[in-house]
């Protein structure tokens, strides 16, 4: 091959084997005949092709014979001054098994994983809500990719080492092929959605920047994040003692530390958790707006003068002819307009938001995706809609009519500005694409009279061991009954025509359940509960998922504070033979078994404060005096 090669090139000088007295390895060979070959075909007439007289008594006298190789093909051409740096590994608790210690080095040393830690859940308080009683992982460990491909080939990896080395194939969450075609991806988008919105995770999405993997071994679970996702769920904080919270904290800019002219006001956000976490907009501010902290003074009042300076500033700042610029703008906008909407209308807010749709810039732009923009585009505009001053000034509130007309009018607005958005695109908005779209569309259905009990406030009471809070006996919204079943009807046709695989999310079914009780219309309540959140309706769902709803029911009645659906509930649904479902028939079905330590305790009290508030209006009702029994022997 060698001499084929030396002959089929011109010019070329002939070749002097090593001499015989020293020992070259066939890759050093192999290496040398590349080297060799390589330099003949760019230039034949070199001078370093030749071996002199004195490189070969040097190789006769057994100097190295890779000083011929180039010095990019060479093995030792590591410098002394450079020294590998052995990668930190995080301490192995005593009495943790071998296989702890395996995980970790593998992942550091074989599949190049970064800054791993290991968190021994055991070590937790018996009663937080991650101990390994409470849950199934004793040991978490977590570790930061370099890319999303990194993620995906490690965690493939892993699981083939486990399949190989245990014999049990581990259950992995988050690892999506990389060879998925778009339609594929768009399908696993939609199923993403299925999960409740206000937990939403990238699972499937964004391909493979949080993988999860239970290795069934030992009760090790391994959590795999690229470096931005890693800091955006700050996964640290939930699994760490107490004391080590400090190292977890997030550098955020508190409202303290804030120079934003709009800290301290409050009230723009609606009543949804859904909309409530997306509202950060009425309160980031822009560069221009940071320019000005004593526009509002120390009583509230706005200074509008300082206002009008900086509308001007913003109309005849350059936009640059980015989707950035435009929607910075707007934002500034919205807040102005919030805060003071003589200053800023309503119309000339939503004009800078439709003003990115006749920018040649954009229009001109090959790269821009102006079909997602458009769907969070119309959220925004819901959101404006729902926090404007000005469209609600107009009508009298306190009137059942009016407020009637008053979500009308929002509607109208709505369709008109879809209309708007939309035109000579071909496109109509895809209600499951934004995840906040539908809760919002639905929250645009009621008016908010006094504060509402949301799943929020539930999350907090059950999750967090915040205090209950009782409502007003009263309805606290007032709903159109026409417009929700528009929206209902408009949601079940747009499944059932353009994404027959979606489903309502459990979160937002809850929402709507939630917003009948609030509006006092038990009747669509019960049927709503019978239908969606009854225990037989979904009998491959987990026992103590199933248990779940029923505490989080207990807990909205409670809070809500309406006797009626309190004695309903004691009476048909917390133990009744004759009933489809009860409470305690869930509680035997999971053998007296919650989720955590919190559930159990917020079911016993909502219980007790149930019948001190039922007590009040019917002091001589003793019938309930097995609820009691019950609600004590909850402790045992």
């Amino acid at each position: 091959m060698l001499k084929s090669v030396l002959n089929a090139s011109k010019g070329a000088k002939r070749y002097v084997a090593p001499s015989q007295g020293l020992h070259v390895s066939p890759r050093i060979e192999m290496v040398k005949i590349l080297a060799m070959r390589r330099n003949l075909s760019t230039n034949t007439g070199r001078a370093d092709v030749e071996e002199t007289s004195e490189q070969r008594s040097d190789d006769s006298q057994g100097k190295d014979a890779t000083a011929t190789i180039p010095w990019y093909l060479r093995e030792d051409m590591g410098s002394s001054r450079v020294q590998p740096t052995e990668k930190e590994l995080p301490s192995i608790p005593e009495d943790a098994p071998a296989s702890v210690e395996s995980f970790v080095k593998l992942l550091a040393n074989d599949y190049g994983l970064e800054d791993i830690l290991l968190f021994d859940l055991a070590k937790l308080d018996a009663t937080h809500e991650y101990h390994t009683d409470n849950q199934l992982a004793k040991y978490m460990i977590i570790c930061t990719g370099k890319s999303e491909k990194h993620i995906y080939k490690a965690a493939s990896s892993l699981r083939l080492h486990v399949k190989h080395e245990y014999g049990i194939l581990p259950t992995m969450e988050g690892m999506s092929s990389m060879n998925l075609k778009p339609t594929a991806r768009r399908r696993m988008m939609k199923r993403a959605n299925k999960r409740p919105i206000a937990t939403d995770n990238d699972y499937g999405r964004a391909a493979n920047s949080w993988v999860m993997c239970d290795t069934m071994i030992d009760d090790i679970f391994v959590h795999m994040l690229t470096k931005e996702r890693r800091e955006d769920l700050n996964l640290e904080s939930l699994w760490c003692l107490p004391e080590d919270a400090w190292k977890y904290e997030r550098a955020d800019k508190s409202e303290a530390e804030s120079d934003d002219i709009f800290i301290g006001i409050r009230g723009y956000h609606t009543a949804t958790p859904f909309s409530r976490a997306h509202c950060a907009c009425l309160h980031t501010s822009s560069v221009q707006l940071l320019r000005h902290n004593n526009d509002i003074s120390q009583n509230g009042e706005v200074d509008k003068r300082a206002l009008e300076e900086q509308i001007s500033s913003l109309k005849s700042a350059p936009t640059g002819g980015s989707v950035e610029s435009f929607n910075e703008r707007f934002n500034a906008y919205k807040k102005i307009h919030i805060v003071s909407p003589d200053v800023i209308s309503f119309d000339d807010t939503v004009a800078s938001l439709l003003s990115k749709y006749t920018s040649k810039e954009l229009l001109l732009n090959d790269g821009m995706n102006l079909v997602s923009e458009r769907d969070r585009d119309v959220v925004e505009i819901i959101k404006l809609l729902l926090d404007s001053p000005e469209l609600g000034s107009k009508y009298d509130l306190d009137d059942p009519k009016e407020v009637k007309a008053y979500i009308d009018e929002r509607f109208d607005v709505l369709a008109g500005l879809i209309d708007e958005v939309y035109r000579f695109s071909g496109k109509s908005p895809k209600l499951t694409e934004v995840p906040e779209m539908l809760p919002l569309l639905w929250r645009l259905t009621y008016y908010e009279h006094a504060a509402s009990v949301a799943p929020n406030l539930v999350d907090r009471i059950i999750y967090d061991d915040a205090p209950f809070e009782k409502m007003s006996v009263l309805p606290s919204i007032s709903l159109a009954s026409n417009r929700s079943r528009d929206v209902l009807d408009l949601v079940d046709y747009y499944i059932k025509e353009e994404s027959p695989d979606v489903k309502l999310t459990k979160s937002m079914k809850e929402l709507i359940l939630f917003t009948y009780g609030n509006a006092g219309k038990w009747k669509q309540f019960w049927k709503m509960w019978e239908e969606n959140f009854h225990i037989f309706s979904s009998r491959n769902t987990d026992p103590s998922t199933s248990l779940s709803h029923w505490v989080r029911l207990v807990v909205y009645l409670t809070c809500r504070n309406d006797v009626s659906s309190m004695l309903h509930f004691l009476n048909v649904l917390l133990d009744n033979p004759s009933a489809n479902g009860s409470l305690k028939a869930q509680l035997e079905n999971n053998s007296y078994s919650f989720k955590s330590a919190t559930e159990k305790k917020k079911l016993k009290e909502s219980l007790m404060l149930m019948l001190d508030s039922i007590s009040q209006s019917n002091p001589n009702m003793s019938s309930l005096s097995t609820v009691k029994d019950f609600a004590l022997r909850l402790e045992e």
